[in-house]
C-alpha cells in the first residue's frame, strides 16, 4: 500500500506541475495502459486488503481506468507515448480464392491499422485499407506480379512508423500441355490446353495477335486459321491479372488449293511447295533492259500460295466497287489498266476483308511457279513447249483478253501465266541478276539505271513471232513497267 500510495503523490504532483504527460502501467513487464495527463484528475487507491485493492485513475470524479493493484508492476511518466511499429507482418495467398491475406503482431495501445501497398519495394507505398481493427487483412484486389506491404498502428492521432516490408508474387501460372490440331475437311484448328488453377478465364494469340479473349473453357476452335506454319498461344487470367504465355503449340497447314470467298465471289490459291532452282537465262543479250535475264543464279524459295489464276474483273469489283479493265465481255477476263500502285490498293482492300496477308509475288516466287515448281518438265512457257495450249497471244486472241483458266494449266495447275495479260511483282526492276546464291530475294531498292519501274512477267495477247516482244511469254523472260502506268496489258496475280 505504501508503493501504490508513494506512485500516486508522484503523478499528482506531475499532474499538477508539469505540461502533457503519459502514464504508463506496467503489468509484467509490458506496457498496458498509457493514459494522457489532460485525461486525469489524480490516482488513487481502493480497497480494505491487498486481494481487493484497486489503482484508480479519476477524471472529474469519475474513474475512468481501473486495475488490481497486486497485477500492476509499476507506472511510469515519459513525456510522450512512442508508438511502436507493427512488427512480423506477413503476406501469403489464400488458397481458397486466391486473395493475399496480411497479419502481423499487435501494437500495445493501438486503436486500428492502416495498410499500405506498392508494386516495388523502392516506389510510393499507396494506403489501401484505414483503421483495421484486427491483426490480418485480406487483399481481395491484389496487383498483378509483385505485392509489397507495409502496416501502421494508430492510437489517438499518432501513426506509427511503418512496419517491416511483406512481398508476395501474385500471379497466374502459364497454361501447360497445349495443343493444336487441324481438321483438314472442316478446315479448322482445335486448341486445348490443361485448366490454369484460379484462372477465371483465358485468352488464345494466333501468331502473336489477339485470337479470341475470355474463353472460360479449356478448348478454341480456330475455324478460320491462316495457311502455313502457325503458332498459338494462351494466357490464363484473373481480373486484371493475366499469365505469361504458354509454350507455343505450332501446326503447319497445306492446303493445296485454298478457296477464298470475298463478297460473293471465290477465288482459289496454290499451294507452291519451297525448292532449289536456277532463275535467269543465259540466252538473251545482258545489254538490253527487256532481257536482263543474266546470270543464271540459285536461288531457294520457302513454301507459298500463288493465285490460280490472274485476279478477275469479278474479284476486283467485289473489293474494291468498281472495275477498271478495257475489255469487259465477260468478268471472268483478267482485271487490266491496274497499275502497280493500283494493285497495293486493292491488296490493302482484300486484307482488310479477309484478315490474311495477300501481296504480289516476288519475281523469284513467280518464275518458279511458272516453272512449274519442283514438278517442273523444263517447259519453254508455263505449262508446255506448244504456246498455244497454254497462252493467249497475238496468234489467237482475236483483239481481247480472254476469260481465265480457257487454256491448259502448268504442272502445279496454275493457268494463264503465258500470255493475257502481263502481271506484276512486288520487286523493284534491277537491271542484272546477282551472281551468288540467294534465299528468298525480293528487290527492295530501285535500280538508278532504271528508275522507278518494278517488274513484270509473262507476257501478254499483244506478242508476237515477229516482234522482239515474243519471248516476253517465255518463263524465264522479264519485262518491266513504271509503278503509276497502267494500259490493258497490265494486270496481276495474288501471292500469299
Amino acid at each position: 500500500m505504501k508503493k501504490i500510495f508513494l506512485i500516486s503523490v508522484v503523478f499528482l504532483f506531475a499532474m499538477q506541475t508539469m505540461a502533457q504527460k503519459y502514464f504508463d502501467v506496467y503489468q509484467n513487464g509490458v506496457v498496458k495502459n498509457s493514459i494522457a495527463s489532460s485525461s486525469l484528475d489524480s490516482i488513487g487507491l481502493t480497497g480494505s486488503s491487498e486481494q481487493n485493492r484497486m489503482v484508480n485513475f479519476y477524471k472529474d470524479d469519475y474513474i475512468v481506468n481501473s486495475y488490481l493493484a497486486s497485477s500492476v508492476d509499476s507506472i511510469k511518466v515519459k513525456n510522450s507515448y512512442t508508438l511502436y511499429a507493427p512488427t512480423n507482418v506477413t503476406a501469403s495467398i489464400i488458397e481458397d480464392n486466391y486473395t493475399i491475406r496480411l497479419s502481423w503482431d499487435a501494437v500495445s495501445l493501438a486503436e486500428g491499422y492502416d495498410i499500405y501497398r506498392s508494386s516495388t519495394s523502392s516506389g510510393e507505398f499507396a494506403k489501401v485499407a484505414a483503421r483495421i481493427a484486427s491483426t490480418s487483412w485480406n487483399d481481395v484486389s491484389p496487383l498483378s506480379g509483385s505485392n509489397y506491404y507495409r502496416v501502421h498502428a494508430l492510437w489517438q492521432g499518432q501513426t506509427s512508423p511503418a512496419s517491416n516490408t511483406a512481398y508476395v508474387n501474385y500471379v497466374l501460372d502459364a497454361p501447360t500441355n497445349v495443343t493444336a490440331t487441324y481438321d483438314e475437311d472442316a478446315n479448322e484448328v482445335t486448341i486445348t490446353w490443361n485448366p490454369v488453377t484460379y484462372a477465371e478465364c483465358y485468352d488464345v494469340y494466333r501468331n502473336g495477335a489477339l485470337l479470341a479473349e475470355n474463353i472460360t473453357s479449356t478448348l478454341y476452335v480456330d475455324n478460320s486459321p491462316d495457311v502455313g506454319n502457325i503458332t498459338y498461344c494462351v494466357r490464363a487470367k484473373r481480373g486484371d491479372m493475366e499469365s505469361k504465355n504458354s509454350d507455343p503449340a505450332i501446326v503447319n497447314i497445306v492446303v493445296d488449293k485454298l478457296k477464298i470467298t470475298v463478297n460473293g465471289v471465290e477465288f482459289t490459291m496454290i499451294y507452291v511447295a519451297g525448292g532449289t532452282f536456277q532463275m535467269g537465262s543465259n540466252e538473251y543479250s545482258s545489254s538490253s533492259i527487256g532481257s536482263a535475264t543474266r546470270p543464271v543464279h540459285q536461288v531457294t524459295l520457302d513454301d507459298y500460295y500463288i493465285g490460280e489464276t490472274e485476279v478477275t474483273q469479278e474479284l476486283w469489283q467485289a473489293v474494291m466497287g468498281s472495275n477498271p479493265s478495257y475489255y469487259t465481255t465477260s468478268n471472268k477476263q483478267p482485271v487490266e489498266r491496274v497499275s502497280w500502285e493500283d494493285c497495293q490498293m486493292f491488296i490493302a482492300n482484300l486484307n482488310q476483308l479477309t484478315g490474311k496477308q495477300f501481296r504480289l509475288p516476288t519475281e523469284a516466287e513467280w518464275e518458279f511457279a511458272a516453272r512449274g515448281g519442283n514438278q517442273s518438265h523444263g517447259y519453254e512457257y508455263s505449262g508446255s513447249d506448244n504456246l498455244s495450249n497454254v497462252a493467249w497471244y497475238d496468234y489467237n486472241y482475236s483483239g481481247k483478253t480472254h476469260e481465265v483458266a480457257k487454256k491448259s494449266a502448268n504442272e502445279l495447275g496454275i493457268y494463264d501465266m503465258s500470255g493475257n495479260v502481263q502481271e506484276w511483282c512486288l520487286d523493284w526492276f534491277a537491271k542484272k541478276y546477282p551472281s551468288t546464291p540467294q534465299t528468298d530475294p525480293v528487290v527492295t531498292e530501285k535500280d538508278s539505271e532504271v528508275g522507278s519501274c518494278r517488274v513484270m512477267r509473262g507476257g501478254n495477247y499483244n506478242c508476237t513471232m515477229n516482234s522482239s516482244a515474243w519471248n516476253d511469254i517465255r518463263v524465264d523472260k522479264r519485262s518491266l513497267g513504271g509503278i503509276g502506268n497502267l494500259f490493258s496489258i497490265y494486270g496481276l496475280r495474288l501471292a500469299l
